[in-house]
């Protein structure tokens, strides 16, 4: 376990879900810094030439924007879940962002 989070457990670049039993592929962060109000900005090891603006919610983090390159390939709705999961994680706001309204836990199935 992470940072005593109890549901996931983060190993290289997967996640396992103990609730599910499956193992998420995730994405490494390659940099992230600060910026104004609070805001993040991330680089993914999966769209190296594109920028991820999280902003705080409440007590987690949320994406605001995806400042995308043509390098990259196509941001999908997935990866944004999956970014989301893995700053919250790196952040230590990950078992807020999961008491969130809309949050439903991603299995390995439901990912590829």
């Amino acid at each position: 376990m992470l940072k005593g989070i109890e549901a996931f457990s983060y190993k290289g670049k997967e996640l396992y879900d103990l609730k599910t039993k499956g193992w998420i592929h995730t994405m490494n962060i390659l940099s992230y810094s600060y910026k104004k109000r609070g805001a993040l900005e991330f680089t993914f090891d999966a769209f190296p030439h594109s920028k991820v603006v999280f902003h705080p919610i409440k007590t987690y983090y949320f994406i605001r924007t995806v400042r995308w390159n043509a390098a990259d390939p196509v941001v999908t709705r997935r990866d944004l879940e999956i970014m989301e999961m893995v700053a919250n994680l790196e952040m230590g706001t990950l078992d807020h962002y999961k008491k969130r309204k809309g949050y439903k836990p991603i299995t390995l199935n439901e990912y590829q």
